[in-house]
């Protein structure tokens, strides 16, 4: 027999303040997500061959090589939207090739999506309108999304 779980949500919502380029969890925030929230960006610095140079000469540079290039690799592309808009203008304006680094997986459902279809949702949109979530044939409390 296939495990049964139900799920009922309850919404927290955390409030944060911004100042600057720093976040704040006023209420509302788990320790995690507090220290998450709250831990400052990190600063980078621009390098030409593993030296410091300036957000321009770094530009500047990175133009150069990529002009130079006859097929450049843009991989990783752990980005948003606007950021992944932004790699596939820059890989087709250079006769580029993406490879995200879930590639793989990306595959795998495609093919899923191919040969039987798919559904989608978000979480939110779930909560919204189910009032039970059941479980069959998975363990909900190893389900990560789930608070």
């Amino acid at each position: 027999m296939l495990p049964v779980h139900s799920v009922r949500y309850s919404v927290t919502i955390s409030i944060i303040e911004q100042t600057g380029t720093r976040l704040k969890a006023v209420a509302n925030a788990c320790p995690r997500a507090k220290t998450a929230i709250e831990k400052p960006p990190k600063i980078l610095q621009p390098r030409i061959k593993g030296k410091p140079a300036s957000l321009d000469a770094a530009i500047d540079a990175a133009a150069g090589i990529l002009g130079q290039s006859q097929q450049p690799l843009f991989a990783g592309l752990g980005t948003d939207v606007a950021g992944m808009r932004a790699a596939v203008a820059l890989a087709e304006a250079t006769r580029g090739v993406m490879d995200h680094m879930h590639g793989q997986a990306l595959s795998n459902n495609y093919r899923v999506l191919q040969s039987r279809g798919w559904i989608t949702t978000t979480l939110t949109e779930i909560r919204n309108r189910a009032d039970l979530i059941l479980f069959v044939g998975t363990d909900a409390g190893n389900f990560h999304a789930l608070p």
